[in-house]
């Protein structure tokens, strides 16, 4: 039977507009046809599955196939549509009331009631990591000692758990319950497992094991664990040594030992001594917590030391009010000066962009005029003191972009007029228009350039580690002309001991008035006294001084020295110093310690 026309498919329709054949041709053609009939629509329909199959395929792997299971986008035709972000689900109700009640345990510190709690939360918190370390802490305390070695035992078995806090914990706890032996035992764990004891372990073990010394074998483990701590630090990538707390605990364990082990007096007494001179070298002004410890250990011996609070040392003579002693300049040594010149040759080294070859220029550039300046013999030309610049433009400037050249430019009259020969630094930042604002800022500039010792420091670099590297190279007799604090993180790379002996004998402070547009007066540079002004022993050992501040340095603030604008006096040109907000100038009191004569 011949096909319905269009049976085959649109190809094989009548189509309108086409010649017909003739009669006999179209008799022949049922027959014809019904004998082609099924080829041809097994070749039609294979072409037809296979355009259908290739057609699903590239439907199924469209974007807009994937955004139809995805769900409706707003994405443009042609662009990959946004992923969808899977919403986040927060903690249950149950959970942040238990993640709250343990905050607040931490927070109070409340070990009793921790204690209590935890035995009844102990699954759940085994479940987060973050609470083990804390958890073991208050467990000590608690003197839970079984919970908190079985707190410490699973995080043994998941080495990500063992953090520093987690080891300090369990190494207090057994030095609070006298297990001396357990508590090495862990530290010697804890650096097999490549963590190394922070000063606060030290510290916190110090502390607790001063309390149960009982014998002189227990007092050479406690010199022995500062021994370790003293070693552990110095060896650290940035030298460290112990604060003062540290050296308190240290130093009130042989302060025990010779009250309560009195057949042992005498070597706790030169225990304390050795520990002692570490404490005169890295703590320049202790406060109370140390010198309590420092005053019971000489009334040990009431006949042979004399201990009197309240000392003034006379800044001309030296000598302190009390026993007539001088005090001295403790002048950094030349190995601290090296030091020093090595750890601040290194700040440079830690850029990385495309400014590092210009920075890498000038660095090298000023070692080598350093070089020069620093074997100059003649008086007139040898650099005596070195200026940040920075620090004196935007002193008293208390308004957006107050960077002043004129406040550099006095202070460079002033020291010129006593004698000295400055080098000066800037950052290229404060040459643009910003802040150079005048055609007097640009002759004070140009004048400046034809002394050559106008050094101007490239973008990419920190002018502190300009000038800071300077004073340094160009050693004794140059002073820094700063109010700077130097307690940015930069200086932090630096060995403290030698940092605080080099800032206590090279850093001058300065201060000046000005009203309005008037010129500046009253300018004033305060070096450092003829003494040096912190703890120190007397070189025949017949005398201690510590320095006693009635407020830290920290709590200075610069800002507010002589701000008396609008005081007829200040116009007149009489400035009320504020000494005591100096940090080489404040009035200090003494405590004297000097040996019965």
């Amino acid at each position: 039977e011949a096909p319905q026309p269009g049976a085959l498919g649109p190809a094989f329709a009548p189509q309108r507009g086409l010649a017909t054949p003739g009669r006999k041709a179209m008799s022949q053609a049922p027959a014809a046809a019904a004998a082609a009939a099924p080829a041809a629509e097994a070749e039609v329909g294979g072409k037809r599955s296979r355009d259908e199959s290739e057609a699903q395929n590239a439907a199924a792997a469209s974007p807009a196939a994937k955004s139809d299971k995805e769900g409706p986008s707003n994405a443009e035709p042609g662009k990959q549509p946004p992923k969808r972000r899977k919403k986040k689900v927060g903690p249950s109700a149950e959970m942040k009331q238990f993640l709250y009640e343990f905050g607040q345990f931490q927070k109070h510190n409340n070990a009793a009631e921790f204690h209590a709690w935890y035995l009844e939360h102990k699954e759940k918190v085994a479940t987060q990591p973050r609470m083990i370390a804390p958890s073991v802490r208050l467990l000590a305390e608690a003197q839970d000692k079984e919970e908190a070695l079985a707190l410490f035992a699973l995080a043994k078995r998941r080495p990500n758990l063992l953090t520093e806090s987690l080891f300090t914990n369990i190494v207090r706890m057994h030095v609070m319950d006298g297990d001396i032996q357990s508590a090495f035992a862990i530290i010697k764990e804890m650096r097999a497992a490549g963590i190394e004891p922070r000063l606060r372990l030290f510290r916190s073990v110090l502390e607790a094991h001063k309390t149960v010394i009982k014998s002189w074998a227990a007092a050479e483990r406690h010199l022995a664990l500062y021994n370790d701590m003293k070693s552990t630090l110095v060896n650290m990538p940035i030298p460290m040594y112990p604060d003062e707390m540290a050296y308190a605990h240290a130093l009130e364990g042989f302060c025990l030992v010779a009250e309560e082990l009195p057949e042992e007096k005498g070597k706790a007494i030169q225990a304390f001594e050795e520990i002692l001179e570490d404490f005169l070298d890295d703590i320049l002004l202790p406060t109370e917590a140390s010198l309590s410890v420092i005053k019971r250990r000489f009334a040990l011996e009431p006949g042979v030391w004399s201990v009197e609070e309240g000392c003034v040392i006379d800044d001309d003579s030296c000598q302190c009010s009390h026993c007539k002693a001088k005090l001295l300049a403790i002048e950094p040594s030349d190995a601290a000066r090296e030091a020093l010149l090595q750890q601040a040759d290194n700040f440079p080294s830690s850029l990385t962009d495309g400014r590092k070859a210009k920075v890498d220029a000038s660095w090298a550039g000023l070692k080598s005029k350093l070089a020069q300046w620093a074997t100059e013999t003649d008086p007139a030309r040898r650099i005596t003191c070195v200026i940040d610049g920075a620090n004196i433009a935007y002193y008293k400037q208390n308004y957006k972009g107050g960077w002043s050249f004129p406040n550099i430019h006095a202070v460079i009259k002033h020291l010129e007029s006593k004698g000295h020969v400055w080098l000066l630094f800037v950052h290229e930042s404060h040459f643009g228009k910003r802040d150079v604002k005048s055609l007097e800022d640009l002759q004070i500039i140009e004048r400046w350039k034809e002394t050559g010792r106008l050094w101007i420091v490239p973008h990419g670099a920190n002018d502190d580690w300009f000038w800071l590297y300077a004073a340094v190279y160009l050693g004794k007799g140059v002073q820094v002309i700063s109010n700077d604090f130097m307690r940015d993180h930069h200086y932090e790379m630096l060995s403290q001991r030698y940092f605080q002996r080099w800032r206590d004998r090279r850093q001058s402070f300065f201060n000046f008035f000005r009203v309005g547009n008037e010129p500046i007066n009253n300018i004033e540079i305060f070096p450092p006294a003829p003494y040096s002004k912190r703890a120190q022993r007397a070189e025949d050992r017949s005398s201690y001084h510590f320095p006693v501040s009635d407020a830290p340095v920290d709590s200075t603030d610069l800002s507010k020295i002589t701000r008396e604008a609008g005081d007829s006096k200040a116009r007149a040109g009489v400035v009320r110093k504020k000494e005591d907000e100096l940090p080489n100038q404040a009035p200090l009191k003494w405590l004297c310690v000097s040996r019965v004569k």
